[in-house]
């Protein structure tokens, strides 16, 4: 979300608040912001997506003061809120994955942890961490398997997985339903963490997206109890991922918000 205006208007189609408000912040730019703060205010749990940075530069020490500007300015907002640093780190995109640091997810795990320590030294309590690796690890090699880049359960308050339905729109993708995008990580965490659907989304081609919501919103009431957060990725970006893209799909989502299990606050 972009804004106070974008949020209430999606709320006002949807005919419910929305429990969590998702920005995305740069590793230097300043955080909590006005968007988080009238979130706070009106009931909304913020969700920060906090890009990382070279983990060089978290290792050798030269962004404490950075990670102790934020975690006091955390502090100050005195409610919780999401903290989802360095996603996906077991792809080839981010200057933070192990693709581009020789291999090495150990190297992501110990940035992780100073990061965390740092919070933890502010007294930056109300800072709740998401640990989230993409759905599907590329490469799809032994030493990037998600599981190598695990913090510790001492670091992680909550599992995320980021995961779309590409649906046809693309020469290596297919049209894949949520139960099978997001079993593999969820099993792995499931019985450890509550887990957060951080991204998700579905493309129109290649099959009906109204009828793929209401796959996801029955298979998680069925299958998945351990969810305890859904985020919708609700952007125009490199495809539409919108959830009113069509007609249809809006009303699928719409389903989705109005059914009282969507309405629970607390995780599992």
């Amino acid at each position: 979300m972009t804004g106070r205006g974008e949020v209430k208007q999606l709320e006002a189609a949807l005919g419910r608040r929305l429990d969590l408000v998702h920005t995305y912040h740069k590793w230097d730019e300043k955080f909590p912001r006005q968007l988080e703060r009238w979130s706070v205010a009106g009931g909304r749990i913020p969700v920060v997506s906090w890009e990382g940075t070279s983990l060089d530069r978290v290792l050798n020490g030269s962004q404490d003061r950075l990670i102790r500007v934020r975690a006091r300015a955390v502090k100050r907002l005195k409610r919780a809120i999401f903290i989802r640093w360095g996603w996906e780190m077991n792809g080839t995109w981010n200057p933070w994955s192990g693709a581009a640091n020789g291999r090495n997810p150990g190297r992501y795990v110990a940035a992780w942890r100073r990061i965390h320590g740092i919070f933890r030294e502010e007294r930056a309590t109300n800072a709740v961490w998401v640990w989230c690796p993409n759905g599907e690890s590329v490469p799809g090699e032994p030493w990037n398997h998600w599981r190598n880049y695990y913090p510790g359960d001492r670091y992680v308050d909550w599992v995320g997985i980021d995961m779309f339905n590409w649906g046809s729109r693309r020469s290596w993708s297919s049209w894949r339903s949520f139960a099978s995008l997001f079993a593999p990580v969820y099993s792995d965490y499931a019985r450890r963490k509550p887990i957060m659907i951080a991204e998700t989304g579905s493309v129109e081609a290649g099959g009906s997206k109204a009828r793929w919501i209401d796959d996801a919103r029955r298979s998680i009431k069925r299958a998945f109890p351990s969810i305890g957060a859904f985020v919708w990725f609700h952007a125009n970006y490199v495809e539409d991922w919108r959830v009113d893209s069509s007609a249809d799909a809006f009303a699928a989502f719409r389903r989705m918000g109005k059914d009282p299990y969507f309405h629970r606050r607390g995780g599992r």
